[in-house]
């Protein structure tokens, strides 16, 4: 057994993918309207709707997690009334996050796989990708990451398809992380080291997340070279 897969306990794992792969709006938001971190394909096109879901990643900055998830619920419910799809697939993947954190996985893997539906209908490649990165938490979950790798190879898929580097960026990083904990150290350390190249030359907020994941791709490797792994860490 290497040291990846003695530091990811089967819990830990579970927690560590769960903030790792809730949607991207989920933890680059900032005060800003617009934040570059964010792709314009993650952001509701009708104003109160994109409000509200800006109220609602707000909230969940501050760790006031009921009224983020009332704003996004409250979000959901007005994209179905005006019957705006692609803001509805927003709306029900902040909404899903709002369920996966109070324990509720069963609602919110339903409410993933109905933003999936409605994003495919939207023809919206980046959130398509989002999306997946999500889904693919379940089969972790489980122990499948062979289930995971084949989500996240479509996710990859339709994030070169968008030309969006940000997404692109995000999966990479779940990808990697993923051929590690599988035994693909050579692939994984590939993966995690582009997605680290798109955040360094972009600024990118997930830069620390991917640099730790580089940290357990140096730790995998036989021997593992600890300093090394440390100064990365």
């Amino acid at each position: 057994m290497n040291a990846l897969r003695i530091v990811f306990q089967p819990r830990l794992l579970l927690l560590v993918c769960f903030i790792a792969s809730v949607s991207i709006p989920g933890h680059c938001q900032t005060s800003s309207p617009i934040n570059r971190d964010i792709p314009v394909e993650l952001q509701a096109t009708d104003p109160e709707i994109r409000a509200l879901l800006e109220e609602a990643r707000s909230s969940v900055d501050i760790g006031n997690y009921d009224v983020a998830f009332s704003k996004a619920k409250t979000a959901l419910d007005l994209a179905e009334t005006k019957r705006l799809v692609g803001d509805k697939a927003l709306a029900e993947q902040l909404v899903a996050i709002g369920y996966f954190g109070s324990g509720k996985v069963e609602d919110s893997l339903k409410l993933y796989r109905a933003s999936l539906q409605d994003a495919i209908d939207s023809s919206n490649l980046v959130l398509q990708a989002d999306v997946l990165v999500a889904l693919s938490t379940s089969p972790q979950s489980q122990g499948n990451l062979t289930g995971a790798l084949d989500l996240l190879t479509r996710a990859l898929e339709l994030a070169n398809q968008s030309k969006n580097i940000i997404i692109k960026a995000r999966v990479l990083g779940e990808l990697g992380k993923i051929q590690l904990l599988a035994g693909k150290i050579e692939e994984g350390s590939k993966s995690v080291q582009e997605a680290l190249q798109i955040d360094r030359a972009n600024g990118y907020m997930s830069e620390p997340l991917h640099a730790v994941y580089l940290g357990y791709a140096v730790l995998s490797e036989s021997p593992p070279d600890l300093t090394k792994a440390i100064a990365q860490f």
